[in-house]
């Protein structure tokens, strides 16, 4: 019984080999009495036909191609979170600038006052006033002045200096 299923399945393989086409097998061109063009890898007995060249083989290697693609799709994917990162650190130095100019404003303001008027009140944290002496008063302006010059006299803020805090205003009120 073993003989005769080794004999059946080395028939089958036989016969399968002798019907398969080989891959590179020709194909055959031709054009019916209608006009139209027929393709086929058995050649007709009653027709002229043309061989045709099969395809050519891809230039890349498949496997070749798909490393590539895997090569542009991380470049893009690296390029991506570049231009995120950039635009984040763009943001940042944006708001930064804002800042800057807003603490440009408000120590212009706070010298502004402080040399406006020779009697100063000054707003505690407890909610009391607080009348400035003229030595404090000067204090104040000299401070002021280096604010002004620290915020408005500086050029803009770049990603080295990024380390700007919001002054505070003063509030003051005069007499």
């Amino acid at each position: 019984m073993l003989y005769n299923l080794l004999r059946i399945f080395s028939q089958s393989i036989f016969i399968l080999l002798l019907i398969a086409q080989p891959a590179n097998a020709e194909v055959h061109k031709w054009t019916d009495a209608n006009g139209n063009v027929h393709y086929s890898q058995i050649k007709p007995n009653d027709t002229n036909t043309e061989t045709v060249a099969p395809p050519p083989k891809p230039a890349v290697d498949p496997d070749i191609a798909a490393e590539k693609l895997n090569e542009r799709v991380e470049t893009n994917r690296k390029a991506e979170q570049e231009k995120y990162i950039t635009d984040q650190k763009e943001e940042h130095l944006k708001q930064q600038e804002a800042v800057q100019k807003q603490n440009c404003r408000a120590a212009t303001q706070n010298l502004k006052l402080y040399r406006s008027y020779g009697r100063v009140r000054v707003k505690e944290t407890d909610g009391s006033y607080t009348r400035l002496s003229e030595e404090e008063r000067q204090q104040r302006i000299s401070d002021m002045k280096e604010k002004v010059k620290e915020y408005c006299d500086t050029p803009p803020v770049t990603a080295e200096s990024t380390s700007v805090t919001p002054t505070a205003t003063t509030d003051t009120t005069t007499e």
